[in-house]
């Protein structure tokens, strides 16, 4: 059924029928279609009379925009609730949402850490005074209590070693330098030696200890050493300030104060200096008398020590210029630790450096 319009005249039956014009297919540029969407987005609304302000786009064919939304894949819903997002725009992340990660968690390795400079928390506190006095005649009884700690230094799995902080790595190896010194004192002990040589370093010098630092071996990590290549190793390079050597353990009456507590990672820059000056407390280890024009030194801060360490890190041609090099390091390093006036005397006084005669008398709470 043809329904006719009545104001158009009827169809010639004897015309020749027109075929319609064949499609040209063209690639579709898919800007060209959704540039009449952006147009109309863009331009102003209608005038309250209905009518468009000037040069208003054209709406879009509807077959058109069916065609763009087929070809556009749908925006998120966080797009559209702003507005139409740019071509290949990357959203910005949620910031508010991104959760910082739990560092307090106890399979971290900050836990493991510090659980395992705990292990030797036990020991120190039972066995060392706070004068830093060991009680070795019940150290001696409890040996297997002392083997069981240094067989965790033995144990601890290398990689779990690497992955702890730089501080944490270095107050290991300060933990274990001091334990075996232990170790070897409680094995010698009450410590002998003969006739002779008690005549001359007396009856209770460790020194009656043959190769204390060189022959006693022992495992850490599954690797032998001893506490001559602990120190050598670990403390005696640039990288670690000299300052540490003042934490280790001699075992006798000059050496420094043992700590009855472990040394840990998170605290050692603060262990450390309270170490020093403990340490420098000591008048047979510092002593400035001004009067005889005298600086007293402990001997462990000689040359032939421990002095030549403080060279890298403190070593200055700036003061204290009539001392050898490795002194001028020790008094400049000295001077962060001592108060106002004794920095001051020891930076521009007159007086000559001395250093002290070392006790090696062992480290007993019962001889004391």
């Amino acid at each position: 059924v043809v329904v006719q319009d009545p104001g158009m005249p009827p169809p010639d039956p004897n015309a020749e029928a027109v075929a319609p014009p064949e499609p040209v297919e063209s690639e579709v540029d898919i800007h060209v279609l959704i540039a009449p969407l952006m147009a109309e987005a863009n331009e102003p609304a209608a005038d309250a009379n209905g009518a468009a302000e000037p040069n208003e786009a054209a709406a879009p064919d509807v077959n058109d925009v069916a065609t763009a939304l087929e070809i556009i894949p749908p925006m998120p819903a966080e797009a559209n609730a702003v507005g139409i997002a740019e071509p290949n725009a990357v959203a910005e992340p949620n910031i508010a949402a991104v959760v910082e990660p739990n560092t307090t968690d106890a399979n971290t390795p900050a836990a493991v850490k510090v659980a395992f400079h705990d292990t030797c928390a036990d020991v120190l506190k039972t066995y060392v005074t706070e004068r830093g006095l060991v009680d070795y005649a019940a150290l001696s009884r409890k040996r297997l209590e002392l083997k069981a700690v240094l067989a965790e230094f033995d144990t601890l799995d290398p990689a779990v070693y690497t992955s702890w902080p730089e501080a944490d790595r270095l107050a290991f190896w300060i933990n274990a330098y001091n334990l075996q010194m232990l170790h070897i004192i409680a094995q010698n002990y009450p410590i002998t030696g003969s006739p002779w040589l008690r005549a001359v370093w007396g009856s209770d010098s460790i020194r009656h200890i043959t190769g204390i630092m060189t022959d006693y071996k022992f495992m850490v990590m599954r690797e032998q050493y001893t506490l001559e290549e602990i120190e050598r190793r670990y403390f005696m390079v640039p990288s670690v300030d000299p300052k540490v050597l003042l934490a280790l353990c001699q075992g006798c009456l000059s050496g420094p104060p043992l700590r009855n507590a472990p040394y840990t990672g998170e605290d050692l820059d603060k262990q450390l200096d309270a170490q020093v000056r403990r340490f420098f407390e000591d008048r047979e280890n510092l002593r400035l008398d001004r009067a005889a024009g005298e600086v007293v030194l402990s001997s462990l801060l000689q040359a032939t020590w421990y002095g030549k360490a403080f060279t890298h890190r403190y070593g200055t041609d700036k003061k204290f210029k009539s001392q050898p090099a490795s002194t001028a390091a020790v008094l400049n390093f000295l001077c962060r630790y001592v108060s106002e006036s004794e920095a001051s005397y020891l930076e521009i006084g007159t007086y000559t450096v001395k250093w002290s005669k070392f006790d090696w008398t062992v480290n007993d709470k019962s001889k004391r």
